[in-house]
């Protein structure tokens, strides 16, 4: 995944910025202190409170860490891929809610209050949430943004399921008759995706593992079919139904609906309104910021007015982005 790329000693390139935007002002700092190794990123635009990075080099960013006015700090990082309308990191790390990090505000809520709510823990992308299998779920109000269009849509989660019997991971609905969508596991370890009124997609049994981080991915293509994914790879159906997906303003559930509670570690989940291709997939699959790619970031903390500077760094690299907030 990396090359051989002479040190460069005693280098440092300043690259600043100045934007102005709905009372905000940003000047953005971008410097290679040691060398510049095949991890490279650097800032390339903003918008309000968060940055926008190219992954420069030709290795996956998987893990960014910041610093805000030389404090860690959480932060969300989102792959610019067209379509986004909900995206959930988890990252916040804390507290009763998590944010949409695709800018539409989709806000969910821990259930039941804390401290008997999921429990944040740490993994591979910084932070992710904890089900009891219990009563544990996050709960997020139906807004336009996420009552998705008749045509296409799709559903990415990364999970690790304490076990591999029947658990909702994710719902739009309630019941079966009325309900937008679900992705769920069906005992012993089938893969389980339906978008409404019977039309499915079900694997074989033992194809989603206990204990193991994997990606699940569901995909609608707007012609009464839908496609399913584990680590992205199609599978192949064992037993599957086609109609026409379900609309409906329907509230968003997360670990809850009408099978089992989930139990595990639920991260990054993206909701998008149509069919991810498969080298989307792959791309999403492979790691948070995959070379050539754009993403956004942002730090999960409110900032005030005045002046912020927000560090990012990667294994082998830093940029350092100076926020002018009026």
């Amino acid at each position: 995944m990396s090359k051989a790329i002479s040190t460069v000693i005693g280098t440092l390139l300043m690259l600043v910025i100045t934007i102005g935007l709905f009372g905000f002002s940003y000047s953005y700092i971008y410097g290679v202190f040691t060398s510049k190794t095949s991890e490279t990123f650097s800032v390339v635009d903003s918008l309000n409170d968060a940055v926008t990075i190219s992954n420069d080099g030709t290795s996956v960013i998987i893990n960014i860490k910041a610093t805000l006015d030389g404090n860690s700090v959480p932060i969300a990082v989102v792959p610019n891929i067209q379509g986004l309308v909900g995206y959930w990191s988890f990252n916040e790390g804390s507290g009763t809610i998590t944010n949409d990090n695709s800018g539409n505000k989709n806000i969910g809520t821990l259930r039941p209050s804390c401290p008997n709510c999921p429990a944040w823990v740490k993994d591979i992308f910084n932070n992710a949430l904890d089900f009891d299998g219990v009563d544990d779920d996050v709960a997020i109000t139906q807004s336009s943004s996420i009552n998705l269009p008749d045509s296409a849509f799709s559903i990415a989660v990364w999970i690790k399921p304490d076990a591999v019997t029947t658990q909702t991971i994710i719902q739009k609905g309630t019941t079966d008759a009325n309900e937008e969508f679900i992705l769920a596991i069906i005992n012993p370890g089938a893969l389980y995706f339906d978008w409404g009124n019977n039309p499915y997609r079900q694997s074989s049994n033992n194809v989603v593992t206990a204990n193991e981080w994997q990606f699940l991915v569901g995909v609608y293509d707007g012609g009464n079919t839908g496609r399913i994914f584990r680590n992205a790879v199609q599978l192949t159906p064992a037993a599957q139904g086609n109609a026409a997906h379900n609309t409906g303003t329907f509230d968003l559930q997360i670990a809850t609906g009408r099978v089992t509670r989930f139990s595990g570690i639920i991260d990054e989940i993206g909701i998008y309104n149509r069919a991810l291709s498969d080298s989307e997939i792959t791309q999403l699959y492979s790691g948070l910021v995959i070379p050539g790619q754009l993403a956004t970031v942002k730090p999960l903390a409110t900032l005030t007015s005045g002046k912020h500077t927000l560090r990012l760094c990667t294994s082998s690299m830093c940029n350092t982005a100076v926020l002018h907030i009026q």
